[in-house]
């Protein structure tokens, strides 16, 4: 129509923001993202297990999770020659651990064979299961088929992997192994 006129965006600021807020809100935004990825595990996860059981529900949410986290650890890992726990750990913390790591705060420790652990201090998909008031049994379910991405991507990387979810009782979230050959 010809007497329409272009309004600026509700969703633009007045002025532009510092880099500094602009960083402060996509962080908050991706924070808030993988939280929502976590309400939607427990949505798929509640839908299965109503018209399916438990058991079922489980199996079928975590060969979902498997099928994409495969996917991404075959295009993480592709090029990867001659993996070792420490390149491994770079690749993956460097290329596809959000907002430098900071999402899902870690530490990492080296025993003396090589083997590196990660240890996962914080998670937004189950920080987004206890504020929703997640049972710890549910949680620690949820964080069952979760990890299951985790065995995907670090199959792909061509190393021993193993992972150790949350379950009740254990300090922050989940403990990643990788092992030498």
């Amino acid at each position: 129509m010809s007497d329409e006129r272009e309004l600026p965006s509700p969703a633009l600021p007045a002025t532009e923001p510092s880099a500094q807020e602009r960083a402060e809100r996509l962080a908050a935004e991706l924070d808030a993202s993988f939280k929502a990825r976590g309400r939607l595990y427990w949505d798929f996860y509640t839908v299965l297990r109503d018209a399916h059981g438990e058991a079922e529900a489980e199996r079928l949410l975590s060969a979902a999770i498997e099928t994409r986290g495969r996917a991404a650890g075959e295009a993480l890992f592709a090029d990867l020659d001659d993996p070792t726990p420490r390149r491994v750990v770079e690749r993956f913390l460097t290329r596809a651990s959000p907002d430098w790591g900071q999402l899902f705060p870690h530490s990492i420790r080296e025993a003396p064979d090589g083997t590196l652990r990660v240890l996962v201090r914080r998670c937004p998909l189950k920080d987004a299961w206890e504020e929703d008031g997640r049972t710890p049994a549910e949680i620690a379910t949820l964080c069952r088929i979760a990890n299951r991405a985790d065995h995907a991507v670090f199959g792909c990387s061509g190393l021993r992997f193993s992972a150790e979810s949350w379950t009740p009782g254990h300090e922050g979230c989940c403990h990643l192994s990788f092992v030498p050959d």
